[in-house]
């Protein structure tokens, strides 16, 4: 019983193994890059997503150091809604 178990176990590795192939083809990354148009989507859409952190960083930064000069200042903190 063991054996056909472990038959049954390596036949179903091989059999995923000689699939593998076909379905790295079936990814759309990997043929997407044919064309000039495409790789200049990826291009931009690569550095977007490279700047985005940097921006949202540099603006948190950007709005601590007001809030901390208004503070120093003994002006009222700067706020989205007035009481």
């Amino acid at each position: 019983m063991r054996a056909s178990l472990r038959s049954a176990l390596a036949a179903s590795f091989a059999a995923g193994l000689l699939a593998a192939p076909r379905v790295a083809q079936a990814c759309s990354v990997c043929t997407g890059g044919q064309s000039e148009e495409v790789n200049r989507a990826f291009l931009v859409g690569s550095l977007f997503l490279s700047v985005l952190p940097l921006a949202a960083i540099g603006a948190l930064a950007w709005w601590l150091r007001r809030r901390a000069r208004a503070h120093g200042a003994g002006t009222p903190a700067l706020s989205a809604s007035s009481h």
